[in-house]
């Protein structure tokens, strides 16, 4: 049983590794998006200030900016939430790792206690 659980949370382990560095370079990118695009408003207020553009014009670019910003948002969140439930799941193969400890040495003192709470 204790080498089905260690390949088990090897490959848990393994896996969430991979996950988590995925979305945290999507992340960082989705971020990066966001700046980009705060700054893409800036240059077209500018614009407008100058009459480089209409009025119409100018409210079709801030809304399709603000959308695409609502839109990085949404997938920043997201990501955000399977980021924290992928950390979970590292603490979970932690606590695998302190049940297989309890049953190589089934004494519960108030150290392994602690230890499986």
């Amino acid at each position: 049983m204790a080498l089905s659980t260690k390949s088990i949370q090897r490959d848990i382990e393994k896996k969430v590794t991979t996950f988590i560095q995925r979305d945290q370079k999507r992340l960082a990118s989705i971020l990066k998006e966001i700046e980009n695009k705060k700054k893409d408003k800036t240059v077209v207020l500018r614009m407008k200030i100058r009459g480089e553009i209409e009025d119409d014009e100018y409210r079709l670019l801030t809304k399709d900016n603000g959308t695409q910003i609502a839109n990085l948002n949404e997938e920043k969140r997201n990501l955000e939430k399977g980021l924290l439930l992928q950390k979970q799941a590292i603490d979970f193969t932690a606590i695998i790792q302190q049940i297989e400890l309890f049953v190589q040495s089934p004494i519960l003192d108030e150290e392994m206690l602690h230890k499986l709470i």
